[in-house]
């Protein structure tokens, strides 16, 4: 394929990159063992019920710099408006991660480097049934080279 001016143009225009990897995160709450915990998972796509019961799902704690689990701060984490959540820190099998609200939903990692970006979505929700009742909802829609 001879790459021409015209075509590396369109290319730039649609933002193209190799390296790109899409993700969702998931909210959730614990009504299995009674906790009421918040939980997240992430996922490449929406998942099935058989992906959801097969997947770790990382609960909310005060400081993550140590353990594994996801840090919310602002009215979005527990409101269900995720518009309003001011910063996203997950330290997950995959990697140490934040979503920052005054940096655009940007997605960065513990050196600073912009990773890529996020938006708030309310737009996917799992419900899966036996054994357990579990749902959950998109809570971030990501756009990144990070691959969970």
């Amino acid at each position: 394929m001879k790459f021409t001016s015209l075509t590396m143009a369109a290319l730039a225009g649609l933002n193209f990159s190799p390296a790109s990897a899409s993700f969702f995160i998931y909210w959730s709450q614990d009504t299995v063992s009674g906790t009421g915990a918040y939980l997240y998972y992430f996922f490449r796509g929406h998942p099935s019920c058989n992906d959801v019961l097969n997947a770790r799902a990382y609960t909310e704690s005060d400081d993550v710099s140590k353990i594994q689990g996801v840090v919310c701060d602002g009215r979005g984490c527990s409101n269900g408006k995720f518009e309003e959540v001011q910063r996203l820190e997950m330290n997950t099998n995959f990697g140490h991660y934040t979503i920052y609200k005054d940096r655009g939903f940007g997605l960065f990692d513990v050196q600073n480097r912009n990773l890529g970006t996020c938006r708030p979505t309310r737009e996917h929700t799992f419900t899966c049934g036996a054994p357990f009742g579990m749902s959950g909802i998109t809570m971030f829609f990501c756009d990144s080279s990070v691959n969970p």
